[in-house]
């Protein structure tokens, strides 16, 4: 956090909504730069997710922020992202195939567009962060894949022991391997660090009637 950030009054705003992506996104927001530079104005402009590192570093004086942030704890929460932005995020990855939020964000929306495939694809060029293996989890179980699942989220729990959606991705997978033994720890364990997630509850409960 910027302690010390101020925005200095007047300034202005312009956020494009879903109207403006990639290109020419960046292209509106060149003439924007401009015009801060020349009038010493303060402009904050609002892209779509997949465009704040694309403006970020091809402008000098505007204030690049997201359109939203959820009020969330590190860990669950997973927003949409407008389907015609895959092709923009491809700039930021042009830019830096290494920058994991841009892979975050394209994979997102390929499992919007259905295509899980993909998604599991882009998300396994960047496996060596814990964010992408957390998603293929996921993904994995909604395609069946229920032991590379496994493997997936018990390598995030190995990595961040304190990640209860990954704890819980982990039940998931050994519930559906008919391990349940294994499923109800690992449901316990996301129940133990995030005990307000009431689906937490329900599956480890779940899983102990099917135990019986």
């Amino acid at each position: 956090m910027y302690k010390d950030f101020k925005i200095k009054p007047p300034f202005f705003e312009i956020g494009p909504k879903a109207f403006l992506y990639g290109e020419k996104m960046l292209e509106l927001a060149k003439v924007i730069d401009k015009t801060a530079i020349k009038y010493d104005l303060d402009v904050i402009v609002t892209p779509q997710y997949t465009d704040i590192k694309l403006l970020a570093d091809n402008t000098e004086r505007i204030l690049v922020f997201a359109q939203h942030m959820d009020y969330l704890t590190p860990g669950r929460g997973l927003g949409s992202v407008l389907p015609e932005a895959v092709k923009a995020a491809d700039a930021a990855l042009a830019i830096d195939p290494s920058y994991v939020p841009a892979v975050l964000h394209k994979a997102l929306a390929l499992v919007n567009l259905g295509d899980m495939d993909g998604a599991d694809a882009l998300l396994e060029s960047a496996s060596g962060d814990f964010r992408s293996r957390k998603m293929q989890a996921n993904i994995c179980i909604r395609k069946k894949d229920f032991a590379r699942a496994r493997d997936k989220a018990a390598s995030v729990t190995d990595e961040n022991p304190e990640d209860d959606e990954a704890w819980s991705l982990l039940g998931a997978a050994y519930a559906y391997l008919g391990e349940r033994e294994k499923a109800a720890e690992a449901f316990s364990r996301a129940v133990s660090l995030n005990p307000r997630e009431k689906s937490y509850r329900a599956n480890l409960m779940a899983v102990k009637r099917e135990k019986q």
